[in-house]
């Protein structure tokens, strides 16, 4: 089971925030982080396999979009 997004998923994030008032700002929560870290986590599960998707998907909305994330099992903070 490798981390994924399916694409019914994604389709289904940005209709949802597609119709949501202009001045509001959306507050997305997941499991797994979008953004590729500094060092490469090589561990299974770490990193979802297509993150760049669903990041893409959320810039290209034209809003502000807040995603906060999990799973990072080790001190958070990278030097």
């Amino acid at each position: 089971d490798t981390p994924a997004i399916s694409e019914d998923s994604i389709a289904a994030v940005v209709k949802a925030l597609q119709g949501g008032s202009g001045s509001s700002i959306a507050v997305l929560v997941a499991h797994h982080n979008l953004l590729p870290q500094r060092r490469p986590r090589l561990a299974p599960y770490t990193e979802l396999v297509n993150g760049g998707a669903l990041r893409g998907a959320l810039s290209e909305l034209g809003r502000p979009v807040i995603y906060l994330h999990g799973h990072i099992h080790e001190d958070p903070v990278e030097i």
